[in-house]
C-alpha cells in the first residue's frame, strides 16, 4: 500500500461511535465508518468488550464533540 493511501486511511474520523449501556451508564466500545467501496454499509471496529452484565447489544451514535455521553 502506498504511503499516502496509508496516511489517508489513518486520518479518517469515525462516522459513528459504538456505545453500550453497562450498569446504567454509557460506555464507548468502538467506532464505525462508511465502507471504502461506496456501498451502503458500515465497517464496525470494536475496541472493547464490556465485562459483566452486557447483553451484546450496542448503539451507533454520531460523534458529538460537545457531549461524550448520550442522553436516554
Amino acid at each position: 500500500m502506498a504511503e499516502a493511501q496509508r496516511q489517508a486511511r489513518e486520518k479518517r474520523l469515525p462516522k459513528y461511535h459504538a456505545m453500550t449501556k453497562v450498569n446504567g451508564g454509557w460506555v464507548r466500545i468502538g467506532a464505525a465508518w462508511d465502507v471504502r467501496s461506496g456501498e451502503d454499509a458500515l465497517s464496525v471496529q470494536l475496541t472493547a468488550i464490556p465485562v459483566g452484565a452486557w447483553d451484546g447489544r450496542f448503539s451507533l451514535f454520531v460523534p458529538n464533540t460537545q457531549q461524550e455521553t448520550p442522553q436516554d
